[in-house]
């Protein structure tokens, strides 16, 4: 009878505790779950940073800076990765293709211009050059643009273009963000939660 009431103490207490780990997890899961969801979303940022490198001739630090994250919470279980709206509006082109039209009367596209690092006519360019001598905006055998006389002004006729003007600029899709975001998720998530709910229970004792 003894060693019955031994056993059966044992099992009881072994229940117990079984039943209070249950619980420990059970309300340290959402902690666990927010955890989990926000180290994911900063390891999809990377591999969509690492994607735009790749994907983006010299892109600039404005457009890496485009990718923003909203964090989880233990009463909010959703993590959002984005793109902020301005880096979003041309960008979605890369992803998606499309035309980009102009916001004025035409696209400028340089032609023999000097361009910065990141391959871009620097901000007011068109402007400056368009200021120099010997220099006019027109429509020449069809094409429209910012022409430069060569010889100065009473030259020998001929003609540089600068700048041409573009109606519109058709894009192909190039730059793939879904593909590392959704193969990302799947290889961290997992590992994540399975440590964040680790840490968790053992916080929590």
């Amino acid at each position: 009878c003894l060693g019955g009431g031994l056993v059966s103490s044992g099992a009881e207490k072994i229940a117990e505790f079984n039943r209070g780990r249950a619980d420990v997890a059970q309300m340290q899961l959402p902690v666990a779950v927010s955890v989990a969801l926000n180290e994911t979303a900063t390891e999809v940022g990377r591999a969509w940073q690492v994607q735009m490198r790749r994907r983006i001739d010299r892109a600039r630090p404005f457009t890496m800076r485009g990718v923003f994250k909203q964090r989880a919470s233990k009463t909010r279980l959703t993590a959002t990765l984005g793109l902020r709206p301005v880096q979003s509006a041309y960008l979605k082109r890369l992803v998606a293709g499309g035309v980009r039209r102009p916001t004025g009367r035409a696209i400028p596209i340089a032609v023999n211009q000097r361009l910065n690092q990141y391959g871009n006519m620097p901000r007011g360019a068109v402007r400056r050059v368009v200021a120099q001598k010997s220099v006019f905006s027109g429509r020449i055998n069809g094409v429209g643009g910012i022409w430069k006389r060569l010889g100065g002004k009473r030259g020998n006729g001929r003609l540089r273009l600068l700048v041409a003007y573009r109606g519109q600029a058709s894009y192909q899709p190039a730059l793939d963000l879904e593909r590392p975001a959704l193969g990302t998720a799947r290889n961290v998530f997992p590992q994540a939660m399975g440590r964040a709910l680790r840490r968790a229970i053992a916080t929590a004792r």
